[in-house]
């Protein structure tokens, strides 16, 4: 199979047009989030960089994937594309703060990454993308639970889990799992216009500080999403 590499340091990217699907992969995007990261010797890798190079991260994709940079609306020390692989979730990764070493993955719905990210001057058919009327919240929960698995797996560690409500009203859910070298989360969460799905890995924090002290929350972070995923660590 042809295959392309991307730079995420690359301003530039030549889109392949996006055939129109039925339905999207959800085993398939969850199985391509699992394989970008991996834990060796106590670090935390992402497609085969570590946090202090995220700036030379490259990915290996299908010939036929469309890649687009971010647009407007975010800060200059953003660094970050749009993913779209055939028949798979469109993905935006960015990094923030290159020499930090903070990564983050984003699947929203409905198309907002692109509706966002890309001002109507630049992208204005972003709206009638083929796969806009595909993306559903019930398809986060399998992609949350492959994830879920996968980062217990390779940080031997359980998550810590908690479910949060904004000062807005707002609920989301988060999974947390401390290494002494990094802290990744897994987080489902509702916005006033849409719903996310979120995978960061970044350099110890934080994160799990600022969880205890958030507004706890009951309400599912999604129609149907049921309890929390797998057993939580003990706080």
């Amino acid at each position: 199979m042809k295959c392309i590499f991307l730079c995420l340091c690359i301003v530039c990217f030549a889109a392949a047009e996006t055939p129109p699907v039925k339905k999207l992969n959800v085993k398939g995007t969850a199985e391509w989030i699992c394989g970008l990261f991996e834990v060796k010797a106590g670090q935390m890798f992402i497609a085969s960089r570590d946090l202090d190079h995220l700036e030379n991260i490259r990915y290996r994709l299908p010939a036929n994937s469309e890649i687009k940079p971010l647009g407007g609306g975010f800060p200059q020390d953003y660094r970050g594309v749009i993913i779209d692989q055939a028949d798979l979730y469109p993905i935006e990764i960015h990094c923030t703060n290159l020499g930090y070493g903070e990564y983050e993955l984003c699947i929203n719905s409905p198309f907002h990454y692109l509706m966002d990210s890309l001002p109507s001057d630049i992208d204005p058919d972003s709206k009638d993308h083929p796969k806009a009327a595909l993306i559903t919240e019930t398809d986060f929960r399998p992609i949350a639970e492959q994830v879920h698995a996968h980062f217990t797996r390779i940080t031997q560690v359980k998550p810590h889990a908690f479910r949060i409500q904004s000062e807005d009203g707002w609920p989301s859910e988060h999974y947390v799992w401390v290494s002494t070298n990094f802290t990744a989360r897994l987080s489902i969460y509702q916005a006033n216009d849409h719903l996310g799905l979120d995978v960061s890995v970044k350099k110890p924090g934080d994160d799990l500080k600022n969880l205890q002290a958030s507004r706890k929350g009951q309400e599912e972070p999604c129609r149907g999403w049921g309890g929390l995923i797998g057993e939580p660590a003990k706080h």
